[in-house]
């Protein structure tokens, strides 16, 4: 492996994840290669939810292991995408006008609507969880964080700035077409060891066909994407591969 592919690497986990990965700082060179890399820290978060699965489930009732699953997710992006989503919501709810929603979404204070819209987000995702047959929970439990992590690379790759500045417009302009081809076929070759290809594709067909309709709402919002929608993409995401699993049973 290459320093640079294993510097782009470590960059996509510390934009990702709290994990103590030192003290290295990524140059935006790093930080553009590491777009392909977000559904590989996608399938290792679900690699974590899933050991905490088998051993909170040595001690905890369904119920309770589910709740603190979603606590491990929340704790290990550091709320991250979870703050993106209640940004994005006031932005929309609050917001005049594309000039207006971007402003509303820089200030540090949550809004009643981005406070509501997180704590139904969280039920639906604990809901769904906790609705999967155990047969199934491992392999949802790696999926979800994987190819939602995967929409975040399509909105990265098909979407366009809304800002002139910030973490989100370096993404976006060092997104590309083969950068999505590559993480699209990471995701479709780790999936089918777990779903037959069929539902392979029509899952990710629903999470791409839903991806392109938040990509169109945004432009219409901020004539663009930023950081944080392009985070609220990845947690409706991964709510509605729980809730498409949870379908095909």
């Amino acid at each position: 492996m290459s320093l640079t592919i294993f510097n782009s690497i470590i960059t996509a986990f510390k934009f990702l994840t709290i994990l103590p990965l030192g003290g290295y700082l990524p140059d935006e060179r790093a930080i553009g290669k590491s777009i392909v890399f977000f559904p590989f820290v996608g399938i290792t978060i679900g690699g974590i939810l899933y050991i905490s699965d088998y051993l909170l489930s040595t001690i905890f009732t369904r119920s309770v292991v589910d709740a603190l699953l979603i606590t491990v997710l929340v704790i290990i992006t550091g709320g991250l995408h979870i703050d993106g989503f209640a940004d994005t919501v006031d932005g929309i709810a609050g917001g005049k006008n594309p000039q207006d929603r971007l402003r509303i979404m820089k200030e540090s204070n949550i809004g009643a609507v981005g406070v509501s819209c997180v704590v139904l987000l969280l039920l639906i995702k604990y809901s769904a969880l906790l609705s999967i047959i155990e047969v199934q929970k491992g392999g949802a439990l790696l999926m979800a964080p994987m190819i939602s992590r995967w929409s975040q690379v399509q909105a990265i790759c098909m979407g366009k700035s809304a800002r002139e500045d910030g973490l989100g417009r370096i993404f976006i302009e060092n997104g590309s077409a083969v950068k999505f081809l590559f993480a699209t076929a990471f995701v479709t070759s780790m999936t089918i060891f777990v779903l037959p290809l069929i539902k392979v594709l029509l899952l990710l067909a629903i999470i791409f066909i839903i991806s392109l309709i938040f990509l169109v709402f945004f432009n219409r919002m901020f004539n663009g994407v930023t950081g944080d929608a392009i985070g609220s993409v990845s947690e409706i995401n991964e709510v509605i591969v729980l809730l498409v699993l949870l379908a095909m049973q």
